[in-house]
């Protein structure tokens, strides 16, 4: 049996155990708890990343119906510094890669690039995406009477606020004929991007259309259509590329020209 001063020693020792283990675990646990916060935060940051990325992704994977009225909704007008004077037809005409008469079939939507989101805010360029029938060729040799994919630098925000577009410039609109002034991308599509590049001819004009460009030189005639599209005929027949050296220009698909 031990003696009532030994087990006061062994219970004091066992205390003073306990109590180094405690301070221990302390110490440890105020150690660690920087680099769990730290660890926590990195987690976080890291799966807030992998969320954008995820949504940036598909974001621009998509293309967004509009249901908004481009006449009447609320307009963000953007004022860019121009590259030339655009309203010197044969200068505009020799800057683009193609240039030609079509009428809209279809409205298809709207599709975003450079995405970006920052504090939970999403901003990207819009693109407004149509498919156009090709009526009739002024520059370049695209297929006639088949309906390609064009998209237009403008378009409804992505918070769906209001309309994008250059001042002074219009939205295309279905089953209405335009002249179209196009540059082709880097995955061979066509897409405008400047003022005066899709040029009002009207509806149901394809007869004088059709008139204009079978004309070898300028009818006399007092249609408005068939005027119009032979000023940009005459435009580029002066073949006035003196902006154009500085642009690069990509390939179109093969399977919309000639």
């Amino acid at each position: 049996m031990k003696s009532s001063d030994e087990m006061a020693k062994s219970l004091f020792e066992r205390r003073d155990e306990y109590i180094i283990s405690q301070k221990r675990k302390r110490r440890i646990l105020l150690a660690c708890t920087p680099v769990f916060a730290i660890a926590v935060c990195i987690m976080l940051v890291s799966s807030v990343s992998v969320y954008n990325n995820y949504k940036i992704k598909t974001i621009e994977s998509k293309i967004y119906p509009v249901t908004a009225d481009f006449d009447s909704v609320q307009k963000n007008s953007r004022i860019g510094v121009l590259a030339y004077d655009y309203t010197d037809k044969a200068k505009h005409v020799g800057f683009m890669d193609y240039v030609f008469v079509g009428r809209v079939e279809k409205l298809v939507g709207t599709s975003y690039t450079d995405v970006s989101i920052t504090d939970r805010k999403v901003s990207a360029t819009p693109w407004t995406n149509y498919e156009i029938t090709v009526l009739g060729n002024i520059k370049g040799e695209l297929k006639t009477n088949i309906t390609i994919p064009v998209k237009k630098w403008a378009g409804m925000d992505i918070n769906y606020d209001y309309l994008t577009i250059n001042e002074g410039d219009t939205m295309p609109k279905e089953g209405v004929c335009y002249i179209f002034c196009t540059f082709v991308d880097e995955a061979g599509e066509l897409y405008i991007s400047c003022n005066d590049a899709n040029i009002y001819l009207g509806n149901d004009c394809e007869d004088e259309i059709f008139k204009a460009l079978s004309c070898d030189k300028r009818p006399e005639t007092d249609s408005f259509v068939i005027d119009l599209i032979w000023d940009y005929i005459e435009a580029d027949a002066k073949k006035d590329n003196s902006v154009k050296p500085d642009k690069v220009s990509y390939p179109i698909n093969k399977e919309y020209i000639s």
